[in-house]
């Protein structure tokens, strides 16, 4: 998150369309990737990370390795991975892929 800026910046891109659809945002909720999140985040109180926090590290991870010149062959998904690879697959924008969770 501090070294890459393609990882980080996807994962603001995803905060900002989750916290424009719901209203919050997912990292002062959660604690992901804050600096001494307070112990009551969900992340402080379970090692169980949510579904759209799962989502947004997966498109991050993407848009990290096409940074760094990765092109996948394939792509495959299951369950809430499916959500990450229709951003990757180029079948729906990022932000629209960081909601789709919302439907499981």
């Amino acid at each position: 998150m501090t070294v890459y800026s393609a990882f980080r910046e996807s994962i603001y891109d995803c905060d900002k369309a989750h916290k424009e659809y719901t209203g919050r945002s997912f990292l002062e909720e959660t604690g992901l990737f804050v600096t001494d999140a307070p112990k009551s985040s969900l992340l402080a109180k379970n090692i169980n990370w949510p579904a759209n926090t799962i989502t947004f590290f997966q498109i991050a991870l993407f848009d990290l390795f096409v940074f760094l010149g990765v092109k996948p062959d394939a792509i495959i998904g299951h369950s809430i991975g499916e959500t990450a690879v229709l951003y990757a697959s180029g079948a729906m924008p990022r932000d629209v892929s960081a909601l789709s969770y919302h439907v499981y």
